[in-house]
């Protein structure tokens, strides 16, 4: 049996980390959208130099699928900080009411980006990216 590459190695950790945490994210895991939008971006990124031996075409639709993945993760996870900064600010901030109508705007937005993620990633279509 042949030994992997140290750089097979980390396409295969890197893929792992993806499916560890992609179905947690688009149930809602907050942290689990932190680590598989990390996951996308290392393996987007890991690709052209693992992937000399793979066929272009297929290293290309897996970087867009990453791509993808990871456009649809960010503002969840950009609105998700944006509504933890204005909590842990406390009530003091609170002037008129403004942090609250921003918290408000922020929840509602973050749950339009949670809709998109779950829309864009159901579990089948979670499998077939991870194969």
């Amino acid at each position: 049996m042949r030994p992997r590459s140290p750089l097979r190695s980390s396409l295969s950790r890197r893929r792992r980390a993806l499916a560890e945490h992609l179905p947690e994210a688009v149930k809602g895991d907050s942290h689990a959208v932190h680590q598989a939008r990390v996951a996308s971006r290392r393996l987007r990124e890991t690709l052209p130099v693992v992937g000399a031996d793979l066929k272009r075409a297929d290293v290309r639709k897996v970087q867009r699928r990453m791509r993808r993945l990871t456009q649809v993760l960010g503002p969840v996870r950009e609105l998700e900080v944006a509504l933890h900064m204005t909590e842990s600010s406390g009530e003091a901030a609170d002037t008129e009411g403004g942090r609250t109508r921003v918290q408000a705007a922020l929840r509602q937005d973050l749950d339009q980006a949670r809709t998109r993620l779950t829309d864009t990633l159901d579990e089948d279509k979670i499998a077939r990216w991870l194969r």
